[in-house]
Parts: C-alpha cells; sequence; structure tokens
C-alpha cells in the first residue's frame, strides 16, 4: 500500500492537466479500496486461525471431544469395535467448554487403585482432562460385556494369559489407533466405572477384575453362565428351573429350589440379564453354589488349616477330580495364581475359582463347542 501512494504522489507532481489529476485520484480511491478488502479478508483469517488454535489448546479441548465423541455409537451403546461409525452429535461439541468450567480440573485420586495404574500407563506428555464425560451406565455394561466377550474368544483361540487390565487397555488402544485419544477414552470409562461400580454386580466384577483383587479364573468361570444362556435363555420362571438345573447338574433339588427362590425375591424381573447380574453378586459374595461346593473340598484338603495349598498338593486334586483335563487346560487357569504367590501358599478361594472353570471347562477350548 505504501509503494502504491508514493507512486501517486510522484505520479501527481509530474501531472500537468486537470484531466490527469483526476484519473490519478481516482486510481489511488480504487487502490485504497482493494486494499481495504484485503485487509478485512486477513483478519477474518486470522480470526478463524485464532479460534482453531484456542478449540486445539484448550486443555486439549479437540482431541477430548472426539473422545467423548467415540464413545457414543450409532446404535447407543458404548461399544468401541474398528471400523463402527459412531457418531459426532454437534451439541456434545457446544457443550463441551461448558461442561469443562463446571468441573474441577483432571486430577484424579491416586488412593484408587484404578487411576494408580491408569497414570502408571500414561505418557508423560499426557494431560489429563478437565471433567471427562463420563458414559452412561447401560453404556458401560455393554462395553464391558464386549470386553469380556473379546478376551474370552482370544482365550478360546490361543489359552492367552495376558491379564484382563493389559487386554483392556490394549483392546481400547486397538480400537481408537491413536494412543492419546485411547487414554482418553479410558479415562473416562474408568470416571464412570467408579460413579457406577456400587450400583451393578458386574462392574462391581470389572473393576475388582483391572485392579487383580479378583482372580482371573473368577470371570472366566462366569463367562459358562452366558455360553450357557445361548442354548437355554431365560425369559420366566419356567425356563429359569430348566436354565439352574443344566447350570447346576447333580445339585440337590433343595438347592436349586433355594437359589430359584431367592432369584424370585431378590429379582424384580426374570430376565437372562437379571440373572447374571444375581450370578455375579453371588459369586462376589463367595456364596455362589459351584464356588462353595469346591471351597467346602478345598478346607477339607487343607490338613494343615493354613487358608491356602502349594501348586503341588493342588495337582493332586486335579488327579482326583479333572483327569480328563488338559495339562495346557489345567496350567492356563492356574497361571494367574502361580504367578502372584509363586512357590507360595495360595489361598483356597483362588484354587476354588480353578476348580470351577475346570468342572465347566474340562474340555480343552480349543475344541470346545458351545
Amino acid at each position: 500500500m505504501h509503494v502504491r501512494i508514493d507512486d501517486f504522489e510522484s505520479n501527481l507532481v509530474e501531472a500537468c492537466d486537470a484531466f490527469e489529476e483526476e484519473r490519478l485520484r481516482d486510481q489511488f480511491i480504487a487502490e485504497v479500496s482493494l486494499v481495504d478488502k484485503e485487509i478485512i479478508t486477513l483478519r477474518a483469517f486470522m480470526e478463524k486461525t485464532k479460534a482453531e488454535l484456542e478449540q486445539v489448546n484448550y486443555d486439549g479441548s479437540a482431541a477430548r471431544v472426539r473422545s467423548n465423541a467415540v464413545l457414543i455409537k450409532d446404535d447407543g451403546a458404548a461399544n468401541p469395535d474398528r471400523g463402527s461409525k459412531f457418531l459426532f452429535p454437534d451439541e456434545l461439541v457446544k457443550k463441551t467448554r461448558e461442561d469443562e468450567a463446571a468441573t474441577t480440573d483432571g486430577i484424579v485420586n491416586q488412593a484408587e487403585p484404578l487411576w494408580r495404574d491408569f497414570l502408571q500407563r500414561c505418557d508423560h506428555a499426557f494431560h489429563l482432562p478437565r471433567g471427562a464425560r463420563v458414559v452412561g451406565k447401560e453404556k458401560l455394561l455393554k462395553l464391558v460385556e464386549d470386553v469380556l466377550r473379546a478376551k474370552h474368544e482370544r482365550n478360546l483361540a490361543a489359552l492367552e494369559t495376558e491379564p484382563t487390565s493389559d487386554f483392556f487397555y490394549n483392546f481400547i488402544h486397538d480400537t481408537y489407533g491413536v494412543p492419546h485419544a485411547a487414554m482418553l477414552v479410558i479415562h473416562g470409562i474408568l470416571t464412570a466405572l467408579i460413579q457406577f461400580r456400587e450400583e451393578h454386580p458386574i462392574l462391581a466384577m470389572f473393576s475388582a477384575i483391572l485392579t487383580g483383587s479378583l482372580d482371573e479364573a473368577a470371570w472366566e468361570y462366569s463367562m459358562h453362565w452366558r455360553e450357557l444362556l445361548k442354548q437355554f435363555p431365560v425369559g420366566s420362571m419356567h425356563e429359569l428351573q430348566h436354565y439352574v438345573l443344566q447350570l447346576y447338574p447333580g445339585f440337590s433339588d433343595q438347592e436349586t429350589s433355594e437359589f430359584i427362590n431367592e432369584f424370585h425375591t431378590t429379582s424384580v424381573i426374570c430376565t437372562s440379564d437379571s440373572l447374571i447380574a444375581h450370578l455375579t453378586d453371588k459369586l462376589l459374595q463367595r456364596s455362589e453354589m459351584r464356588l462353595r461346593k469346591w471351597m467346602r473340598v478345598l478346607r477339607w484338603r487343607d490338613a494343615q488349616h493354613s487358608g491356602g495349598l502349594r501348586k503341588l498338593e493342588f495337582n493332586g486334586l486335579v488327579q482326583e477330580f479333572f483327569g480328563s483335563a488338559s495339562e495346557e487346560l489345567v496350567a492356563f487357569y492356574c497361571s494367574n495364581l502361580t504367578s502372584k504367590h509363586g512357590n507360595s501358599r495360595v489361598p483356597l478361594e483362588g484354587w476354588a475359582f480353578v476348580c470351577c472353570c475346570l468342572e465347566v471347562f474340562q474340555k480343552s477350548p480349543r475344541s470346545m463347542d458351545f
């Protein structure tokens, strides 16, 4: 613009008649108008760029909004699955900063085992989000079921000994690809898990699995209930009675009747989901029928009343009760306990969970046909 003005002044001095002066004045006005339009365009571009930078730098807002969006599937269920189509609702973008402003910054309670494990897995460059969007309880339940199902299928295929906590983190990372986005998603999942685990036994079980306070064999045994429901779905009391007979063959009529009566009095509706929740609650209370049976057997085998058995002592019980089980299968179900306790005595409860698995999965999972 300065060059254009200088040229104009120089030409103006050299102009000799009024016509040339008028022409140069018009040219000047046209040049100034053009420059003014360029300035307006440049300012608009700068404002747009500034807004985009604020969106990116606002405590990782852009990445967090995307991570929150992927938790909401087009079918309304939180089921991260590579290739699935996820919704990105406009209202989520609009309200993100309002929600974050109404929450505390991303400080987690490090006394909580779930958060301790999470922080240990975080990259040093990862920043905790302010006010992660918590997934709903029903969506969280669906997600937990999907993770357990995927882990169970992995075990069926190759007797995979990867801890469920590691599998969970790898599952989310494989689903979302970008590590930072995956950790944001996991942050939201764990926030919801801590919030809702006291309200549903399956969430309580999954939380205990991730923290290692519940043995791997416990949730593996629970998968047998789910597989059995594929053959014998429950939607009425008659179907419940038939299912219980398949679940607990050899148990007395009194025991099965007590189970059915307890379920009837504690559950509002008779469905497969409510039955799994009831069985999970019994398992967490250590009062599930098959678990109690094996606890009685193990107490009897614990001659020293020490409350535990060594691996060699347990091997004798395996030979007596599970002679048809393959060595590979036994090693698989015992691997978590032996890695945790080594040559020390393993609490009877841990062996009881293994016995439950061996009883229902005596054939190698490679040849299982549910």
